[in-house]
């Protein structure tokens, strides 16, 4: 099997078992943001927003690429194809 392919497929799985859709995610980090920002919130809890958003912005970034990746596919995969 194709390589490329073979990780394609592992991408897929990997998204699949995700939890929160990417509007859903960027929702949670906006409201980990607002947290963050709140005049009372403990340096002890903006760090733990702060490490929880990071890792939020990275799976999001992670599944953007993704989407991005898939696209270039089809794009390329269906370029000499006329409608």
């Amino acid at each position: 099997m194709d390589e490329k392919l073979e990780q394609e497929k592992k991408q897929v799985t990997a998204k699949k078992k995700s939890k929160l859709s990417v509007e859903a995610s960027m929702e949670r980090l906006e409201a980990l943001l607002e947290k963050l920002e709140a005049s009372d919130t403990s340096l002890e809890e903006a760090f733990s927003l702060y490490e929880k958003g990071m890792k939020l912005a990275g799976e999001i970034n992670e599944r953007l690429t993704f989407v991005e990746e898939q696209m270039e596919v089809l794009e390329d995969r269906y370029a000499d194809t006329s409608l």
